[in-house]
């Protein structure tokens, strides 16, 4: 279990030598944490944050926290659900980095989606299953002289972000 008390104020943090802003479009179909990491590739892009995203899906494919005693976080991620479409893409924001192990590029993306009853459901993006409907428009801040790292957190035992 996380031992530090409620309210005690523990951070990590580095200011970035530069951010450059990145837009850009995922055309119908393409699935949005791959098109991110395109997005990403081409701009150059290892470490930042999506500000905004925007737009529409086939479906969508996420997960929330859910209670786990038997964890040290206290919970863990529930199954995948699955929304069908078309849902309207209310909002999103995520972290950009990369994987400590592989160096691989890592989107961790939280979503707010509408399915067609006006529900709103809101989650934990899943790296696949999550293919745009007509468009998805997106805002990246990238960062330089700054890591965001994808690491195994020993506090938690989760994988988490960190910077650098």
């Amino acid at each position: 279990m996380l031992t530090a008390p409620i309210g005690e104020v523990r951070q990590i943090s580095k200011q970035a030598a530069g951010v450059r802003a990145v837009a850009g479009r995922l055309l119908p179909r393409t699935d949005l944490v791959a098109g991110v990491k395109a997005i990403c590739r081409e701009h150059g892009v290892k470490n930042g944050f999506i500000v905004s995203c925007i737009g529409s899906l086939n479906y969508a494919r996420f997960v929330w926290a859910t209670p786990d005693p038997l964890r040290a976080a206290g919970f863990r991620y529930a199954d995948p659900t699955v929304v069908a479409g078309p849902v309207e893409f209310v909002a999103a924001q995520g972290t950009i980095g990369v994987l400590k192990d592989t160096g691989d590029l890592s989107v961790h993306m939280h979503i707010v989606v509408t399915d067609d009853n006006g529900v709103t459901w809101s989650g934990h993006v899943q790296d696949e299953g999550n293919p745009v409907c007509l468009t998805m428009e997106i805002a990246i801040l990238a960062f330089d002289g700054v890591e965001v790292v994808r690491e195994l957190d020993a506090e938690s035992g989760m994988t988490l972000f960190g910077v650098k």
